[in-house]
């Protein structure tokens, strides 16, 4: 069973799958590349794969089928 991505995991996957560096990522999302490389391992780890983009591979299908697990929480009001 895959856990539900933080916000910022999304973020990261999201700029990610558009081909944005760690670096180019890290500065959109103002945090530092190491930042970036923890959450890329927790997203990893996640999906109980070898790399980002086996990662990249499965939230975009998970996406494209309206899973829960990789959507956005709403907002605390």
């Amino acid at each position: 069973m895959i856990d539900r991505l933080s916000d910022r995991e999304i973020d990261v996957l999201e700029q990610i799958e558009r081909g944005e560096t760690y670096k180019e990522t890290a500065a959109a999302l103002g945090v530092a590349v190491t930042t970036v490389q923890v959450y890329v391992d927790r997203c990893v780890r996640k999906f109980g794969v070898r790399d980002i983009r086996e990662a990249v591979r499965i939230f975009r299908t998970l996406r494209e089928n309206g899973d829960a697990r990789v959507g956005r929480l709403p907002a605390a009001k």
